[in-house]
C-alpha cells in the first residue's frame, strides 16, 4: 500500500471527491469512488464519501494497493551476446532559427537580428550514442542537394554510419522558425522515398541491437509509409526506443513489447490531449509520476518521463491488467546548475538506447541517461555531450549513495 498528500488546487475545489481524485491520479471515476468507499480516501484527517464537496486549503490523503501483477520484461535475456548497435529510424531535417523583433513587411520580406542553422536534434542523440561506444547507423533518406550535403558530411565527421536511401531529385527537408512578438514555423519533407527503403536494415536487426524511432516520422507521408512497411520485418527480439518528444506516437505499427517511449513531462498534454480529447491529459501533465502513469496506461508501453531537474520516472506495463494503477519508479539525477537545455534531452535519450545495446539493466541505462542529460545542461550548444567516463562517474556516485542511505 502506498499513500500520497494532495492539496486541493483552485481549478477543484467544490468538486466532488471521486471526480477530483480522477483528474487528479489518472484513474477513473469508478475506481476513486470504489477508493473512497473503501476507507481509503481521507479529507484533512477524516474518511470521505464519494460525493463530498472540496474545499479551498483542503489536504486529501489516499491510500492506493499496488498492483497484484508483475511488470512485463523490457527485452529477453541476452546470454552472452555482444554489444548491439543503435540503429535511427528517422528523417534528418535542418532547422533554420531568426531572431525577428518585427511584423513581416507587405512583401514578406523582414529583418532578423540572429540567425542559427543546426541538424535536427537527433543528431545530437546519434552522438550521445556514440560518445557511449556504440556503432550507430543512420537510416535517414539523404537527398540531392545543399541540405543533404550538410547532413552527410556531418554523419561521417561524428562516424555514424550512413545507411539511409539515397533519393534522387529532392533535398533533405527543413523547419524554418521565425522567433520574436510572434511564432511562424515553416516546414518541408523529402519526397520520393521508396517504400521498402528500409525492410532489409529492419529485418536484419541482431539480438543486441536497439532500434531508435523518431515519432515524428508520423509527419511525412512517405516516411511513415516506408516505417510501417519495415516494422512488419521487425524481429520480435530487438528493443526499441520511442521518441514521443516531438508529441507524436510513432508509427501504428510498433509493437507494444519491448518499446519504452521516452518524452517530457511537459510533452505528455500535446501527445495525450488529441486522443483523450479532455483536460485530463494537462492535468497529469502536472506531475511527472502521474504523467508516466497516464502514458502507460494509454499506449500500453513502458514510459520515461523526464523532468526539468533531470530526474525521470518510469511506468512499467503490467502483464495482466488487474488495476489501475501503474508501477512507476523515479530515479534521481544528479545536481547541477544548467546553462544550456538545449539538446539535453536527446543526449539523454541517445545514451538510454547506447546503454540498452550494451546489455547493462534497465535501471542503470536510465541512471545513466540522467547523468548525461543533467551534465549535458551545463554545456553550451545543443550538440553538447558529455564524455562516457563523466557520464558513468556521476552515475557510480548516484548509485553510491542510494546504497548508502
Amino acid at each position: 500500500m502506498s499513500s500520497r498528500m494532495l492539496p486541493v488546487p483552485d481549478a477543484l475545489v467544490g468538486e466532488r471527491v471521486d471526480a477530483a481524485l480522477a483528474r487528479m491520479l489518472g484513474l477513473s471515476r469508478s475506481r476513486c469512488a470504489e477508493l473512497a468507499a473503501q476507507g481509503h480516501v481521507l479529507v484533512n484527517g477524516v474518511a470521505s464519501g464519494k460525493s463530498d464537496r472540496l474545499g479551498a486549503m483542503d489536504i486529501i490523503e489516499v491510500t492506493i494497493a499496488e498492483p497484484e501483477s508483475k511488470p512485463t520484461p523490457l527485452g529477453p535475456a541476452r546470454g552472452d551476446a555482444p554489444a548491439g548497435r543503435v540503429v535511427f529510424m528517422n528523417e534528418l531535417t535542418l532547422r533554420y532559427d531568426r531572431q525577428s523583433a518585427d511584423e513581416p513587411l507587405p512583401s514578406g520580406d523582414e529583418w532578423a537580428t540572429r540567425e542559427g542553422v543546426q541538424i535536427d536534434i537527433c543528431l545530437t542523440a546519434m552522438r550521445a550514442a556514440r560518445a557511449m561506444g556504440v556503432e550507430v547507423v543512420s537510416l535517414s533518406p539523404i537527398g540531392e542537394g545543399p541540405r543533404a550535403s550538410i547532413i552527410a558530411e556531418a554523419l561521417a565527421r561524428e562516424g555514424i554510419i550512413d545507411a539511409g536511401p539515397r533519393v534522387r531529385g529532392c533535398d533533405n527537408g527543413y523547419v524554418s522558425n521565425v522567433i520574436g512578438d510572434y511564432y511562424r514555423t515553416k516546414t518541408s519533407f523529402i519526397e520520393n522515398v521508396p517504400k521498402h527503403a528500409w525492410d532489409e536494415a529492419i529485418g536484419t536487426l541482431g539480438p543486441s541491437d536497439v532500434l531508435f524511432v523518431d515519432g515524428a516520422v508520423r509527419r511525412s507521408r512517405e516516411v511513415l509509409s516506408a516505417a510501417e512497411n519495415a516494422l512488419v520485418h521487425l524481429p520480435e527480439h530487438v528493443r526499441v526506443v520511442l521518441d514521443a518528444s516531438r508529441r507524436e506516437a510513432g508509427p501504428a505499427r510498433l509493437p507494444k513489447d519491448n518499446v519504452i517511449m521516452v518524452l517530457h513531462q511537459w510533452g505528455v498534454q500535446g501527445l495525450c490531449e488529441p486522443i483523450v480529447q479532455d483536460r485530463s491529459a494537462f492535468d497529469a501533465s502536472q506531475d511527472p509520476e502521474r504523467a508516466a502513469g497516464f502514458v502507460e496506461r494509454m499506449f500500453g508501453r513502458y514510459t520515461l518521463i523526464d523532468t526539468e531537474t533531470d530526474e525521470s520516472y518510469l511506468a512499467r506495463p503490467l502483464r495482466a491488467k488487474t488495476s489501475e494503477v501503474s508501477y512507476v519508479t523515479r530515479f534521481p539525477a544528479p545536481t547541477v546548475e544548467p546553462t544550456d537545455r538545449l539538446g539535453s534531452q536527446h543526449a539523454r535519450y541517445g545514451v538510454l538506447a547506447a546503454a540498452l545495446a550494451q546489455g547493462q539493466t534497465l535501471e542503470r541505462c536510465i541512471l545513466l541517461a540522467n547523468c548525461a542529460g543533467a551534465l549535458a545542461s551545463t554545456m553550451p550548444g545543443p550538440a553538447s555531450c558529455p564524455t562516457r567516463s563523466q557520464i558513468e562517474a556521476a552515475a557510480d556516485t548516484l548509485a553510491a549513495d542510494a546504497a548508502a542511505e
